[in-house]
C-alpha cells in the first residue's frame, strides 16, 4: 500500500502554505506518497469559541493511519494547539516527524534561509543604490523570523563599514495598519534615512501609503522596500521592490527527507530555485525619473486576490438562501450538492458528521467514536459500496482502497464557533491541486445552514416537550391530572369495550409532609419518583395493558385491562410495595418511605362507572393509611431536620428557654477528600451516611441536628458545663470506634468537631453562628484534633485559607506554580553543581510572588498537595528533556519532594514512573526526597516504594533527616541514596564542640552505610570548611545561591561548571 505523509498546517490556501504544499505536494507524486492534510480556514479570530471550532479538526487525527508526519506549527495560529499537537505527536506517532520553519523541543527542522534572503535585498540597496542611511522596520523582535531578518540588516552594514543607528530601527507586527508612528518618528528627524527596508510585504504597503498621503514621494524622497512576497503579488504587479520568499524548495526538501528516512534512501536537498529578489519601482530602478501613483491601498491589495471565477462564485451564488429555506437535514445535504460545480476538479468530496451532530453542544466530545456520511463522489466508475457511517478511527472510510495514481486528501472542520459538527474531506487524484477561495465560501455556507438545522431541531424539539408538559408529570413523568381527564376514560372503554376486568389501584405516600419538613423537598420528590417509578414498572417492564396517573401532590392512580381476578390485585400491591422498599436504597433515602395502597377490580359496565371504582380503590387506600398512622402514632422518623426547619426550631428555643445554655457543633470527618480520591464518590457518600446514622442515635435529649451539606453535620447542643460537650464528643468517638470494629470497615472515621458557645444569639443570625463553629471545625481538620472551640482568629485565618484552596485549579490551568532550583554544591569536587532541589514558588499572572510556607500548609490540609507534586514533578521532567543534550545538564540529578499524601494514591508509583519515560528522563537523573517522619511511620511499605523506584532509574533520598527519632538500626536496611541533614543539626547553641561531634557521627555513618550526606539550610562558610573536613560531599544553603528561576540557575551553573574547571 501506498505511503503516507500527514501535513499539519494552517489556512493551507493562504499564499505561503500554498507555496509550501505546492513543493510538497510535487515531490509527493514524484516519489508516490498520498498526502492527507489538516488545516483550517482561519488561523486567527478575535472570538475564542469561533477558534476553539477551527482547531477542532487536529484532534480528528489517527496517527496509526499515518506513515510520516509534516508540520507547519508556524501557521497553527490558534493559541495553545501547536504545543497541543506537537505533544500528541509525541506520544502517539513512532514515525518521522519534520516541523516546518519552527524551533520544536523534540523534533528535527527545516527553515527559510532568511538571512541570505534579506541580505541580497540590502545589498541591493547598499551596492547598487549606494546607500548609507536604511531604517528598518522589524517584525515582533521575540520573533525568530524576525531576529534573522534583522541580523542580516545588521550584518550588511557591518560588511559595508556603515554605522548602525538604533533609532533608525523599528518594531513592527507583520500585519497592516501598524507604521503609521514609525512613520512619524522618521519625519520629526532633521533628515529622511534614504530607504526604509521592511521585515515583509503588508508592512511595506503599509509603509508606503502612509508616505503617499503624508506626500512624501517615492522613491524621489525615499525608496521604500518589502520582503516575502508572494507570486500572486508579483502577478498583480504590485510595485514595491521585494524578495519571493518561495516555500517550495523547503516543501520538497522535506519530502526528501521523509523518503529518505522511510526507505534508508540518499536523496540530496532541493535547491531552493524559487526565492529570489524582485525588482520594482519603488527602489527606482524601473522608473528612476517617474513619480509612481498607483493607488496601492489594503483594499486594493485584498480585492486583488479574488480572482474572476470567484467573483463569479459571489455574484451569482444563491446557496446561502436555498439552503436556510430546507425544513430538515437531508433536503440541505442533497440541495449542497447543487453548488459541487464551483468547487473544481476535485475528484471525491465527503462530509462527516458526528453523530450526534444535531443535539451537540460545547462540552461534549468533539468527535463522536462513530462517525455518519453523506457524501458526492465524482468517480463513479468506484465499485465500493456506499458507507453510511464508520469509526471516528478511520478517519475516511475509503483510505485504503487502491489507487493508481497519489491522492491528496484537505480535511477541514465543519462548525459553528465552538459546536463542532464534524468535516469536510475533498480529494484531488493524481495531480497536485490546491483549495480555492469557493471551496471556504462552500463549507462557511454549509456551516451556517447546519447551525440553521440544529436551531430548527432544537424548536421541533422543544415543541414535542411542551405538549409532552401539558399532560405528563414534569417530576415524576408519568401523566398528570390533565392526562388522568383525557385519557383515563380510554382505558375504562377499551376494558368496557373488549369485555375485560378494570383493575384501579390508587396510592398515597405516607408522611410526605414530614419529609418535607424534615429533610426537604428534595427528598420528598424522589420520594415521589420512586412510586411513579413502581407504577410505571408495571406497564412497562411486565407489559400490562394500561396508564399511570399523578393525580395529586401524593396521590397516584393504575388503570390496567385484562383477564385479571381478585388475587392479582394483593399481588400487585406487594409488587409495588417490593419496588419501593427496594428503590429507596437505591436512591440512598436517609429514612424509610412507605406507601398506602388500595385497589379494586370490576368489570366495566352502564352500572359501574370509572368514578364508582376509583372511589372504591379510595376507600381501601384511605382504611390502609388509617392503619399505618394508627400503628406509627408515637414514632419519630428521624431526628435530623433539613436546614430551614433546623433553623425554624433553634429560633424557638432561643425565644422559649432564654436562659439555657446553647453550642453549636458542626462535625466532619477529617480528610474527607482524601477518601473520595482513594474510594470514590459513591463510598464516601456511605461514610457520610453511616456519620448521619450514629449522630441520630446517640443525639442527646434537648438536642436537635441538621445535615448542613453533602459532608457535615451540624449540633445544637444543650449543656449545663462545657465538659458536657466535652463528654458528649469523647462518648461520640467511641461510639464510632465500636461501629468500626463491629463492622470490620476497612477505613476509619476519625471526626473533628468545631464548637461555638452561643453568647450573642440576639447580635448573630443562627447562620453567623453556624459559621463560627465551622471556622473551629475548619482548624480542628487543619490540626486533626476531634474538638475545637471557636475564638474570633480562626475567622481570619479560615478566610485567607480558603482564597488560597478557591485559587488552586485556576493557578494549575495558568502555570502559575513553577519550579526554582537551588543549587548543591559538592564541597570535594571543587564546589562543582551537579544538582538541585527543585522548589515550587506561586508566581500570579500580576507578578505576586507567594511563597510555600503560605500555601503548603492549606494544601498539605485539603489534599491538593498531592496534585501540586505531582505538577511539579512534571515540569521538572520537561526542564530536563528540554535541555537534556547541553553540556551543563548531562550529570545534573534534580531532586523533587513528594509529601505524606502522595503516597496515599494507588498509582503513585506508576504515575511518576511513566512522567520520566514520557520525557525520556535518563536514570539517576531524578530524586525522590522522602521526610523522615514519613518514612518511619511506616517502614515497611517505604522500604518496598524505595525498591521499586530505584528498579525505575530514581534515587531516593530521606530528607530532614535529625528532625525526628528515627532508628539508625532500621536505617541501615532502608535502600536510601542520599541522607539530607535537617537544619536543626546547624543552629547554633552553646555547646558547639557536642555539635560538631554529632554531625560527623551522621556523616561517618552515612559514608559507612554508602550514603551520600547532604547538609542543608547553610548560611556562613565555616561550617563549608568544617563539613568538607568531615567528609560532607553536598551543600546547599544561602551561603552559595538562594533558590534560582530556571534560567537563572543555567546560568549560576554555566559559571561554577567554567571556575571549576579553570
Amino acid at each position: 500500500m501506498r505511503k503516507r505523509i500527514g501535513v499539519l498546517i494552517g489556512e493551507a490556501e493562504a499564499p505561503h502554505c500554498m507555496t509550501l504544499l505546492t513543493g510538497i505536494a510535487n515531490e509527493a507524486k514524484k516519489l508516490d506518497f498520498d498526502l492527507f492534510v489538516f488545516t483550517n480556514f482561519n488561523q486567527t479570530m478575535g472570538q475564542f469559541r469561533y477558534i476553539k471550532g477551527e482547531g477542532a479538526i487536529y484532534d480528528l487525527i489517527n496517527f496509526k493511519e499515518l506513515d510520516a508526519i509534516l508540520m507547519v506549527p508556524e501557521s497553527l495560529c490558534i493559541p495553545g494547539v501547536a504545543r497541543q499537537i506537537e505533544d500528541r505527536v509525541r506520544n502517539e506517532f513512532n514515525g518521522p516527524v519534520i516541523c516546518l520553519d519552527y524551533d520544536s523541543d523534540y523534533f528535527p527542522t527545516l527553515k527559510f534561509d532568511d538571512k541570505t534572503l534579506m541580505k541580497q535585498m540590502l545589498y541591493h540597496l547598499t551596492d547598487v543604490h549606494g546607500l548609507t542611511s536604511i531604517a528598518f522596520i522589524s517584525g515582533p523582535l521575540y520573533h525568530e523570523h524576525s531576529i534573522n531578518r534583522l541580523k542580516a540588516y545588521k550584518e550588511v552594514l557591518e560588511e559595508r563599514q556603515i554605522e548602525i543607528d538604533e533609532s533608525l530601527i523599528f518594531e513592527g507586527t507583520y500585519y497592516y495598519n501598524c507604521t503609521g508612528v514609525m512613520v512619524e518618528e522618521l519625519l520629526k528627524r532633521e533628515k529622511l534615512p534614504q530607504a526604509i527596508a521592511c521585515a515583509n510585504q503588508l508592512m511595506a504597503v503599509d509603509v508606503y501609503e502612509e508616505l503617499t498621503k503624508r506626500g512624501i514621494r517615492i522613491p524621489q524622497d525615499i525608496i521604500v522596500t518589502g520582503y516575502d512576497a508572494t507570486d500572486r503579488n508579483v502577478k498583480e504587479n504590485f510595485y514595491i521592490t521585494s524578495t519571493l520568499r518561495s516555500g517550495r524548495a523547503l516543501g520538497e526538501t522535506a519530502v526528501r527527507k521523509i523518503y529518505n528516512i522511510l526507505y534508508n534512501a540518499a536523496l540530496p536537498e532541493q535547491k531552493d530555485e524559487y526565492s529570489k529578489l524582485v525588482i520594482w519601482n519603488t527602489c527606482g530602478c524601473e522608473t528612476p525619473h517617474q513619480e509612481i501613483n498607483i493607488p496601492l491601498t489594503y483594499d486594493v491589495w485584498k480585492n486583488a486576490e479574488i480572482n474572476s471565477f470567484e467573483n463569479h462564485f459571489i455574484k451569482y451564488n444563491f446557496m446561502m438562501e436555498d439552503l436556510l429555506s430546507l425544513d430538515n437535514p437531508e433536503d440541505c445535504f442533497e440541495r449542497c450538492k447543487a453548488y459541487l460545480w464551483n468547487l473544481g476538479n476535485y475528484s471525491d468530496l465527503y462530509i462527516c458528521l458526528n453523530e450526534n451532530w444535531l443535539d451537540k453542544q460545547d462540552e461534549e466530545d468533539i468527535y463522536s467514536d462513530n462517525i455518519i456520511l453523506v457524501e458526492e463522489r465524482k468517480n463513479k466508475a468506484d465499485n465500493y459500496p456506499t458507507v453510511k457511517s464508520f469509526s471516528k478511527l478511520q478517519m475516511l472510510p475509503y483510505i485504503n482502497r487502491q489507487r493508481e495514481k497519489t491522492m491528496i486528501y484537505y480535511f477541514m472542520p465543519l462548525h459553528f464557533y465552538g459546536i463542532v459538527f464534524g468535516y469536510t474531506v475533498i480529494c484531488f487524484e493524481g495531480q497536485p491541486e490546491f483549495l480555492n477561495r469557493n471551496y471556504r465560501h462552500w463549507v462557511h455556507i454549509l456551516d451556517s445552514a447546519l447551525q440553521a438545522q440544529r436551531q430548527e431541531h432544537a424548536l421541533h424539539e422543544m415543541y414535542v416537550k411542551l405538549e409532552r408538559y401539558a399532560v405528563k408529570d414534569l417530576l415524576t413523568g408519568i401523566y398528570s391530572r390533565n392526562g388522568f381527564e383525557l385519557y383515563a376514560l380510554s382505558v375504562y372503554e377499551n376494558a368496557k369495550n373488549s369485555g375485560q376486568n378494570l383493575i384501579c389501584i390508587v396510592g398515597d405516600i405516607n408522611n410526605l409532609k414530614t419529609i418535607n419538613d424534615c429533610y426537604g423537598h428534595e427528598w420528598g420528590d424522589k420520594a415521589l419518583r420512586i412510586l411513579a417509578d413502581a407504577l410505571e414498572n408495571q406497564i412497562n417492564i411486565k407489559k400490562l395493558k394500561g396508564m399511570a396517573f399523578r393525580t395529586g401532590g401524593d396521590e397516584f392512580t393504575l388503570l390496567l385491562a385484562g383477564d385479571y381476578e381478585n388475587n392479582h390485585i394483593n399481588d400487585l400491591i406487594n409488587e409495588i410495595n417490593d419496588y419501593v422498599e427496594t428503590a429507596k436504597d437505591l436512591y440512598d433515602m436517609p429514612i424509610n418511605i412507605s406507601v398506602s395502597l388500595g385497589g379494586t377490580l370490576a368489570l366495566p359496565t352502564e352500572n359501574r362507572t370509572l368514578s364508582e371504582i376509583i372511589a372504591d380503590a379510595d376507600k381501601q387506600m384511605y382504611s390502609q393509611k388509617f392503619l399505618f398512622r394508627s400503628l406509627n402514632k408515637n414514632k419519630v422518623l428521624t431526628k435530623i431536620l433539613n436546614k430551614t426547619y433546623f433553623e425554624t426550631e433553634v429560633d424557638k428555643k432561643f425565644k422559649n428557654n432564654a436562659c439555657d445554655k446553647y453550642a453549636f457543633i458542626s462535625i466532619q470527618i477529617q480528610n474527607y477528600e482524601l477518601y473520595l480520591n482513594i474510594y470514590g464518590r459513591q463510598k464516601g457518600n456511605d461514610i457520610i451516611k453511616h456519620l448521619g446514622e450514629l449522630i441520630d442515635i446517640h443525639l442527646p435529649k434537648d438536642s436537635i441536628v441538621t445535615k448542613y451539606s453533602d459532608r457535615q453535620y451540624v449540633v445544637f447542643f444543650t449543656y449545663s458545663q462545657i465538659s458536657d460537650i466535652e463528654n458528649w464528643v469523647l462518648k461520640f468517638n467511641m461510639a464510632i470506634d465500636e461501629y468500626e470494629l463491629r463492622i470490620k470497615s476497612d477505613y476509619s472515621m476519625k471526626i473533628s468537631c468545631g464548637i461555638y458557645l452561643c453568647k450573642d444569639q440576639n447580635k448573630y443570625s443562627v447562620k453567623d453562628m453556624i459559621e463560627r463553629a465551622n471556622f473551629a471545625l475548619q482548624t480542628g481538620l487543619d490540626d486533626a484534633k476531634r474538638l475545637v472551640i471557636y475564638d474570633e482568629k480562626m475567622r481570619d485565618k479560615f478566610i485567607e485559607e480558603t482564597e488560597i484552596i478557591r485559587s488552586f485549579e485556576e493557578a494549575i490551568e495558568k502555570n502559575e506554580f513553577q519550579i526554582y532550583l537551588q543549587p548543591q554544591h559538592y564541597i570535594q569536587m571543587k564546589d562543582r553543581v551537579l544538582s538541585a532541589e527543585a522548589l515550587v514558588r506561586w508566581i500570579k499572572s500580576d507578578g505576586t510572588i507567594i511563597y510555600p510556607g503560605t500555601f503548603i500548609p492549606a494544601f498539605e490540609k485539603n489534599g491538593f498537595i498531592a496534585k501540586l507534586d505531582r505538577h511539579i514533578m512534571e515540569l521538572t521532567c520537561r526542564f530536563i528533556s528540554k535541555h537534556i543534550e547541553e553540556d551543563w545538564c548531562k550529570n545534573i540529578r534534580i531532586a523533587v519532594n513528594v509529601s505524606k499524601i502522595d503516597l496515599e494514591y494507588e498509582d503513585f508509583i506508576e504515575y511518576y514512573i511513566s512522567i520520566k519515560n514520557k520525557y525520556n528522563i535518563p536514570d539517576g537523573a531524578i530524586e525522590i526526597e522522602f521526610t523522615e517522619s514519613a518514612v518511619f511511620e511506616d517502614y515497611d511499605t517505604f522500604k518496598n516504594i524505595m525498591e521499586r523506584l530505584q528498579k525505575s532509574g530514581f534515587s531516593c533520598a530521606l530528607d530532614d533527616f535529625g528532625a525526628g527519632s528515627s532508628s539508625l538500626n532500621l536505617l541501615k536496611e532502608l535502600p536510601v541514596d542520599v541522607i539530607k541533614m535537617d537544619r536543626l543539626f546547624f543552629k547554633e547553641s552553646n555547646n558547639k564542640q557536642r555539635d560538631n561531634s554529632v554531625i560527623k557521627s551522621v556523616v561517618t555513618m552515612a559514608k559507612g552505610l554508602g550514603m551520600k550526606i547532604v547538609a542543608e539550610g547553610i548560611e556562613d562558610s565555616e561550617k563549608v570548611n568544617f563539613l568538607r573536613e568531615i567528609g560532607c560531599d553536598v551543600v546547599q544553603g544561602f551561603i552559595y545561591s538562594k533558590p534560582l528561576s530556571v534560567n537563572q540557575f543555567i546560568e549560576y551553573v554555566e559559571v561554577y561548571t567554567n571556575n571549576s574547571e579553570s
